[in-house]
């Protein structure tokens, strides 16, 4: 175990600021009508804080008066000065005037307000001033409260809830990260590192030795020892631990693919034993079983495609971690002193020095990945995505880059090469992931997911997809160019032949499925004749013209007119007719 990582608490200064928490609706889900808030606000001994009161869902109802009472802690006396309130923006967006208020017995305040107009919005109804105590203590908290909220409307009954808040003091939180091994911290400040480790469990001591506090690093690799009051510990200092060697996770589809070829007897993820009280603890097992039934199935390898796409951001189990001794010849690259070793759910393709697992993941330097030709089908878009030189892939990550004004992600199919595997993907915003795991493996050229987009934008010009990130079998692909693809318009031609003689072919295209007429016309501006009158769908089209009129008579050799119309868009080209 390291130890004698001291914080000295002698240059502990308070300065963390007031921090308001975002107006984000809290409203009890079984309350229909009008929510009342106010958040917790952290603030330091002879702060000047204004607290926010929340109105929220005020949209099409009709108040015009309201009236409440709020209340604050009387222990200790005098930790808030109220001082005065102030009016809110939704207050203001309504045209009303600033609220009144004034005392209502030891730690109260009745404030009232009204206008001609109903209240509109959602945000700040108004503001009260408080001022902190010099003499607050750290991590006490103070409850602001309603006594009662009346909201009125002359027409109708309101439905109102309200959700009371608090005013903590903050102090000295000591804040760092494990950065190989070794602790680096920094008091009430940024903490300074090279690399963070998550998972790691920190333990914080006094300088006597005495046990204060435990905490895992999060996903960051920062722990945090939160309100610190460095008046109440022997010589002033604080001295932060590790205990084990944590493994730098990774959940990957290979994960699942390992689960799925488990569940089937084709690997028994018994690699790195570790002892454990009676028998064997192997980490892979552990790290397999994420929703911790006790048993490794195909529900583990479903959690764990959801998690590495982002469907999911935890595993049914409470603990990211378990933690197990070193048997002292298995793991090689945690420091001797460090004695045991924290396997993460899910990283089941993670059990370090240990030998490979699953099948051969031997891909050539020459593998590559490339979105394929798009295909248009009315409304949609489907891009494929391909594989060169593929060797026994098992497991596939994938993450696809697309304009989100252009195209909503409406499927993603596994094909060809792929077919039956395992797959799942997070559309995102703009980036869409994709996780595929199969029992068995697919090697060599061709397609293996197939990308179906809806169309959503007016197709007026080029919109670009791209493979942003790729691996298989955990092993990073090379990613071939991006597919530009052309938005359907509104367009006329081209024609050809042209000149003709017996016949020639009129093309055009369609933004979106629309009414359309093409006709031809004279020089007369004459009609000779409709060749399309109705609905066309989005896309390319084409129609031919075998030189006759609408009486199936031929026209006469000279100059026409091909005339495209719909209620977006009108086109004329010149066709001439040759003997």
């Amino acid at each position: 175990m390291m130890k004698g990582l001291v914080i000295s608490m002698a240059i502990i200064a308070v300065t963390v600021g007031l921090t308001l928490a975002p107006p984000t609706s809290t409203a009890n889900a079984q309350c229909v009508g009008i929510n009342v808030r106010i958040d917790t606000l952290i603030v330091n001994p002879g702060d000047n804080v204004l607290v926010p009161v929340y109105i929220e869902d005020v949209t099409g109802w009709g108040v015009l008066g309201f009236d409440m009472e709020i209340c604050w802690c009387d222990l200790p006396v005098g930790l808030l000065e109220f001082e005065y309130c102030q009016i809110g923006e939704v207050m203001i967006n309504s045209g009303w005037g600033a609220p009144v208020c004034g005392p209502c017995g030891d730690n109260c305040i009745s404030i009232a307000g009204a206008g001609v107009g109903p209240l509109v919005g959602e945000g700040v109804l108004f503001y009260l001033k408080f001022a902190v105590s010099t003499n607050a203590k750290p991590c006490m908290c103070c409850p602001i409260t309603f006594n009662h909220v009346n909201l009125y409307d002359p027409e109708d009954p309101l439905d109102v809830c309200w959700e009371n808040g608090l005013i903590c003091v903050d102090w000295c939180d000591v804040e760092g990260v494990v950065n190989y091994w070794k602790c680096c911290f920094d008091e009430c400040d940024e903490p300074y590192f090279i690399r963070q480790l998550d998972g790691a469990y920190m333990h914080l001591t006094d300088c006597l030795g005495n046990h204060i506090a435990s905490q895992y690093t999060d996903v960051n690799g920062y722990y945090l020892f939160d309100c610190l009051d460095p008046l109440s510990y022997v010589g002033g200092c604080y001295c932060v631990s590790i205990d084990y060697c944590p493994i730098l996770p990774c959940i990957t589809a290979m994960d699942a693919a390992l689960v799925l070829q488990n569940v089937v007897c084709l690997d028994d993820l018994d690699d790195c034993p570790f002892p454990y009280g009676v028998g064997m603890v192997y980490p892979q097992q552990v790290a397999a079983d994420v929703n911790c039934s006790g048993r490794i199935t195909s529900l583990d390898a479903s959690f764990i495609l959801q998690y590495s796409v982002g469907l999911i951001n935890i595993f049914p189990c409470p603990d990211p971690w378990k933690f197990y001794a070193i048997p002292g010849n298995c793991v090689t690259s945690c420091p001797g002193e460090v004695n045991w070793i924290g396997v993460q759910y899910g990283d089941v393709n993670g059990c370090p020095a240990c030998p490979p697992v699953g099948p051969v993941m031997d891909l050539a330097n020459d593998t590559s990945v490339k979105l394929g030709v798009p295909n248009h089908i009315g409304g949609q878009v489907e891009i494929p995505v391909k594989v060169r030189n593929a060797h026994s892939v098992m497991a596939v990550d994938l993450v696809v880059d697309y304009n989100t004004t252009d195209f909503r992600v409406a499927s993603v199919e596994d094909i060809g090469l792929a077919d039956g595997f395992s797959l799942a993907y997070n559309p995102g915003t703009g980036q869409l992931r994709i996780a595929m795991a199969g029992l068995s493996t697919f090697s060599g050229n061709g397609r293996i997911v197939k990308i179906t987009f809806d169309k959503i934008s007016p197709w007026a010009t080029a919109s670009k997809v791209n493979i942003a990130e790729a691996s298989f079998n955990d092993v990073e692909a090379r990613i071939e160019g991006e597919v530009t693809e052309r938005r359907v318009e509104f367009a006329l031609g081209p024609i050809a032949p042209n000149p003709f003689v017996e016949g020639t072919s009129v093309k055009f295209s369609m933004a979106k499925s629309a009414p359309v007429t093409l006709s031809i016309y004279n020089v007369n501006g004459q009609l000779v004749k409709t060749l399309v009158d109705g609905e066309m769908s989005a896309g390319a089209q084409q129609v031919s013209w075998d030189g006759s009129d609408m009486a199936g008579n031929t026209a006469a050799r000279g100059v026409y007119f091909c005339r495209m119309h719909t209620e977006d868009f009108t086109a004329t080209t010149k066709i001439l007719r040759m003997q």
